[in-house]
């Protein structure tokens, strides 16, 4: 019951502007992988760890990157947690550039 491990996978199928303006577009494919293991330490709360892959087909990259971070419940429905990202790949595909590496903060709620 302390430890839950589970996985993400994502594809992404678009086209950027090679030229900002410019009617000319390229592919822009990718896929992530996450593998992610989480512990419950005490009663509420958790210390969570991935590790990610991101593959880009058209120019053959392949980058990786971790995520480590501490969570607190609040009952039910709300959770809030601090980390940090390691290296560039993010967990959200819509994000063509501007991916950093950092501190993070963050607020869970379910319904």
């Amino acid at each position: 019951r302390q430890w839950t491990l589970g996985g993400k996978y994502g594809y992404r199928k678009a086209e950027v502007e090679t030229v900002r303006g410019s009617d000319d577009f390229v592919s822009n494919t990718a896929h992530l992988g996450i593998l992610r293991l989480d512990y419950h330490v005490v009663h509420n709360w958790d210390i969570t760890a991935e590790a990610r892959v991101m593959h880009f087909e058209e120019t053959d990259v392949t980058e990786t990157g971790a995520m480590i971070g501490v969570w607190r419940h609040f009952g039910n429905n709300v959770k809030a947690g601090v980390g940090y990202q390691f290296n560039d790949v993010d967990d959200d595909l819509r994000l063509i550039d501007g991916r950093q590496e950092g501190a993070f903060f963050n607020v869970i709620a379910k319904f």
